[in-house]
Formats: C-alpha cells, structure tokens, sequence
C-alpha cells in the first residue's frame, strides 16, 4: 500500500507482544493503528475531552478505539480490495473531528488526525475523487473579486 503520509516514526513500533494486532496490511500506517491497546480512555466520562463524539452521543461506535477496530478490518482485508472506499468506514471516521485530543489524552497516543488525513487521501484515490488542492485552485480561479476594507 502506497501511503500519501511519511509513517516513518512508526518504524520502529510492532516490537513485542502488545503490538499482536498489527494488520497485515499498510506497514508503518498500520503500526499507527496499532497503537490503541484498548483500554478504554476514549470511552470515559468526567473531566477531559476525549472523545467528543464518544462524549456527545455516548455511544461506542464513535469512540477513538472502535475507529481503530474498523481501520484494523479494513487493513486486514475484512472489507475488500479497496477498503478506503467501504461505507463501514465511511461510518466509523464520520464523526470524528480531528481535535487531537486522543493524541493527547489517550495513554497509548493514537494519533487518530493523522490516520484520518491518510484515510481521506486513500478515499479520494479509491472513489476518484478530485484533491481539495484541485478544486480549491478551481474555486479560487472562478471567484468574484474580493472587496477590501478601504473601497467600502
């Protein structure tokens, strides 16, 4: 699997026991999903502020761990030749939103922002979809002129 970011910091990780449920497929990019060991931060209520869409909705499904669950799946061939475009994990990174705070918080440091910007890029690859960049120099290409402060 060809990935769009640098995992090389994950390089080393996959050494021991506790890194057992490595997929068997995406390298590094799956040594960063591995990195969950299950414990259940994401799910916790009280202070902090892990996992927002887990706190919102209180169901588990919306937690960082079940994210991992899902990209363990779909690395692991559960969800066909091209897994970034399967609905499933459409579903579990739906409402995430990229606050970092499993980073943060969670004891294992599962970065779930970068996993999510590396399933973006592998979505758009699998469904053909244009990059932002693309549609963003198109958009701008086509804008109307900006007014500035001082002609108002």
């Amino acid at each position: 699997m060809k990935t769009h970011l640098d995992w090389s910091p994950y390089d080393t990780y996959g050494i021991g026991d506790a890194y057992s449920g490595i997929p068997t497929r995406g390298g590094n990019y799956a040594k960063a999903v591995a990195v969950c060991m299950h414990n259940r931060q994401c799910q916790r209520e009280g202070r902090g502020v892990m996992c927002p869409s887990f706190r919102i909705t209180g169901d588990s499904r919306h937690s960082t761990e079940a994210r991992v669950a899902a990209f363990k799946s779909a690395l692991n061939g559960e969800y066909g030749d091209k897994p970034f475009g399967d609905p499933r994990l459409a579903a579990a990174m739906d409402l995430c939103v990229s606050c970092k705070a499993c980073k943060k918080e969670c004891p294992s440091a599962v970065d779930m922002v970068l996993i999510k910007t590396e399933y973006l890029a592998q979505r758009n690859d699998a469904l053909g979809e244009l990059r932002v960049k693309g549609q963003i120099h198109l958009r701008m290409g086509q804008a109307p002129k900006v007014v500035s402060v001082s002609e108002v």
